[in-house]
């Protein structure tokens, strides 16, 4: 039996990993510069399928560790997240009653997660890991700062359903291509000029209400460290990366740091607009967040993190903070986007739930006319998004398939070529059968936004809930 030390504030760090232990692994990983510590332990909810490599990830991990490596099996195989986060929740406050931990530090965050961080150094996109100094961190801001719950943010591959950066980062891919086209593969890769304040806000984001100047500019590659100087060896990697672009990941936009967190600064928010990595100080905020989702057909709507923590804040008088403390988001194990309706609902009824908890009901306008109101404006410019999308994926193979270009001179990059033409076709013949399943018109019927004003309805009825 591992005996934990007293000396330091115990972290539990919860999350629910579903067939992905890929990502546990990478997530394992990252947490080993403080496998060392006692007081650090780290808890999963197994939500997969059987058989399941989940127990043996933990048990290896546990070997190595001097803090508690535990899985607990869910009751049921891929229940919904809502549903098993409330129950890691549970899981976890048992534990730490059969451990005598009082007032532990519980860190919940997505499996997809990892305790590093992107930033730019000297021009290049550089990964660090940054476990130890987390920890450090909330310990401190744990016996100076008297907060329930804190919330971050990411770098690295943006928290955002895939289609929603799709068509900024294909005209990035076009622009730099058009660029190396005509260069030697043997050349020195000329690294473009990169504006570090270019890389805050939404800029990855082009489903933003606000101006499209800023995503409708080009962003360069942001060369990576550790890959040689070459024209070929950077373009083999660029267009190895590219193929990510369907599944989400930020190859020409990763998210950055837009304040040091070396430092950290909290801000309180009554209506947090990030999920996913979340700090709890002590088990009874940690019991209180509810998640609160609604069925969306075979599914369930999103976005319940950030609703719920609004709630904390709002209706249940607990102090809710955000701060710069990111971890990497890595969406590389994900699934592309899909044209299926199902998955567009989904999120866009998350999203109007959380608009509607999160930002109230204006003056003057009842729910129903303010939800009809937001629905219907963000509805058209996902569509407008997808037509763009449909453009923009037509520049980039035009591009791409010149004959002549480098690319296709060197050995390594032109099957790597070859597969990303094969990405991006996959993207084309996605956003053409959306077309044809009129899934931007199924954004706005009537069913889906009944079921969000029902589940808003309930929501604000019942104070006990909220």
């Amino acid at each position: 039996m591992k005996v934990v030390s007293e000396e330091r504030r115990d972290v539990i760090i919860g999350v629910v990993v579903t067939d992905r232990d890929a990502c546990l692994g990478r997530l394992l990983a990252s947490l080993r510069p403080v496998d060392s510590d006692p007081s650090v332990h780290v808890v999963v909810l197994d939500n997969g399928t059987q058989p399941s490599k989940i127990p043996q990830l933990l048990e290896l991990a546990d070997k190595r560790a001097r803090g508690r490596r535990r899985c607990v099996r869910n009751s049921s195989s891929r229940a919904p997240l809502h549903k098993t986060r409330v129950r890691l929740s549970r899981c976890i406050a048992n534990l730490t009653r059969q451990w005598a931990i009082d007032e532990p530090i519980v860190w919940m965050v997505d499996d997809d997660l990892a305790f590093e961080r992107f930033r730019l150094v000297d021009g290049q996109l550089d990964c660090q890991n940054i476990a130890s100094r987390r920890i450090e961190q909330i310990r401190d801001l744990a016996t100076r700062d008297k907060c329930d719950l804190l919330v971050s943010g990411f770098t690295g591959d943006a928290p955002v359903r895939p289609n929603s950066v799709i068509s900024c980062q294909l005209s990035d891919l076009t622009a730099e291509l058009k660029r190396l086209a005509g260069a030697e593969p043997t050349e020195l890769y000329q690294v473009a000029h990169v504006d570090p304040t270019r890389y805050r806000g939404d800029y990855y984001y082009s489903h933003s209400q606000g101006s499209s100047a800023q995503w409708r500019e080009p962003y360069p590659w942001l060369t990576r460290s550790g890959v040689g100087p070459t024209v070929a060896e950077q373009l083999a990697k660029m267009l190895d990366d590219a193929r990510g672009i369907e599944f989400g990941r930020g190859v020409f936009r990763p998210l950055l740091e837009e304040r040091d967190s070396n430092d950290v600064e909290i801000v309180d928010s009554m209506a947090p607009n990030r999920g996913g990595n979340a700090v709890f100080f002590g088990v009874e905020p940690l019991l209180a967040h509810r998640y609160p989702a609604f069925p969306v057909g075979d599914g369930h709507s999103r976005r319940s993190d950030m609703i719920g923590a609004t709630m904390l804040a709002r209706e249940q008088g607990y102090r809710v903070a955000e701060a710069n403390l990111s971890l990497r988001h890595d969406r590389r194990d994900q699934s592309a986007i899909s044209a299926h309706p199902r998955e567009w609902k989904r999120e866009f009824a998350g999203v109007m739930l959380a608009r509607m908890v999160m930002h109230g009901i204006p003056p003057g306008l009842s729910p129903h006319q303010y939800l009809r109101r937001i629905a219907e404006r963000r509805a058209e410019r996902i569509h407008n998004d997808a037509k763009h999308v449909t453009a923009e994926v037509q520049g980039a193979l035009a591009t791409l398939d010149q004959p002549a270009a480098c690319w296709w001179r060197d050995s390594n990059c032109r099957p790597l070529a070859h597969a990303l033409r094969a990405s991006l076709v996959r993207i084309r013949q996605t956003f053409e059968q959306a077309h044809r399943s009129h899934v931007f018109e199924a954004l706005v019927a009537g069913d889906l936004l009944r079921g969000v004003l029902s589940a808003y309805t309930s929501l604000h009825a019942s104070r006990s809930v909220l």
